[in-house]
């Protein structure tokens, strides 16, 4: 009897075993969070908290919130913005919470949280010592980038870019740094020299920029989504050796400026539709309706994972509950994979 329940016990563990190891959905790589994409969520407008989810690109299944599940159930803040990488540290950008929240990204644990900054948008390191942080300031028009010293963890100088201060592009010993306009309107790029830490140049470009990439041949693009109150399209905007050099319409509020890996080929999220530009057609060929869903109903953010050479999409879905993301394969358009995120998905960071 004691050998036939320590078999039927054997058997019980095995399967259960099994089962978790079968199911993607709570499957955790056995070398951490590694051959995978980390999934940002703003969490709800003014309340609640962001949240990050991890989709494991060799099972096909999610995790949602590792950072409540790392940290015995604490909350990121609200707004989570964006997350950025350096050594072993991912830094998460919290809006509204003003703040930096850092977690080691292998183990997604708490590290410590930095505070000082008024509308953090996003982060960018410089070097070894250093790091950018764009910020709208407390009244949400006084944008600058926060020079962040990685030793001490404080703001060591502010850099006064334009009005809401956001998404930034290091090429060479400069950032470019786009000015959307925050609580206000601009319509500037601005350009920091990392030598001094300082503004050497300031481009306009269209009304409210939000995105910013650099293509195959080095010319630099910027899409702009315009304002809620002016009756001008969004632009994008191609930029060479500082210079505007060609300028398309596209449709008002176009966002989420991504490229693919050869850099010859960039994609945006405008009116509910997935927009693509091939540079080497550059003339007369505007930006084109690449994919288009009827179960679209709040594109908001997209990424191109060079691993596996598919597009990712966010459907916030109206910013009440799961978000949905759609991963297509952009050389067939066909939907790989679908999962679904928190609230208010906005961002893809691949490994």
């Amino acid at each position: 009897m004691k050998l036939f329940k320590m078999n039927a016990w054997v058997k019980l563990l095995a399967l259960t075993i099994l089962f978790n190891a079968c199911n993607p959905t709570d499957e955790t790589p056995a070398d951490n969070y590694a051959n995978g994409v980390f999934i940002t969520n703003e969490g709800p407008f003014q309340n609640g908290t962001g949240t990050v989810d991890f989709y494991n690109r060799a099972v096909g299944g999610i995790q949602n919130d590792i950072f409540a599940k790392a940290n015995n159930g604490a909350a990121i803040g609200n707004i989570l913005q964006s997350m950025s990488f350096k050594s072993d540290t991912a830094y998460l950008v919290v809006n509204n919470a003003n703040k930096l929240v850092l977690v080691n990204y292998k183990t997604f644990q708490l590290a410590s949280t930095v505070t000082g900054f008024n509308y953090p948008r996003n982060f960018l390191s410089i070097n070894n010592t250093s790091a950018y942080v764009t910020d709208w300031g407390a009244d949400g028009l006084t944008g600058s980038v926060k020079l962040y010293d990685y030793a001490t963890k404080t703001v060591a100088k502010t850099i006064p870019t334009g009005k809401g201060a956001d998404k930034m592009l290091k090429i060479g010993s400069r950032v470019w740094v786009i000015n959307g306009g925050g609580f206000g309107k601009d319509s500037t790029v601005a350009i920091i020299g990392t030598a001094n830490d300082s503004v050497t140049t300031k481009i306009k470009v269209g009304l409210g920029p939000n995105s910013i990439e650099q293509d195959a041949n080095g010319d630099v693009w910027v899409l702009c989504g315009g304002y809620f109150d002016k009756p001008d399209n969004g632009k994008l905007i191609k930029i060479r050796n500082e210079k505007v050099e060609y300028t398309f319409d596209v449709p008002k509020y176009a966002s989420s400026l991504t490229k693919d890996a050869t850099g010859n080929n960039l994609y945006f999220v405008a009116a509910g539709k997935i927009y693509k530009k091939d540079i080497l057609n550059f003339g007369a060929n505007p930006p084109s309706v690449f994919i288009t869903q009827s179960y679209f109903s709040n594109l908001y953010s997209l990424g191109f994972d060079t691993k596996s050479g598919y597009l990712y999409c966010g459907d916030a879905k109206g910013f009440t509950g799961a978000s949905s993301v759609y991963i297509f394969d952009p050389s067939s358009k066909v939907l790989k994979d679908s999962v679904k995120a928190g609230i208010g998905v906005n961002g893809f960071y691949f490994f």
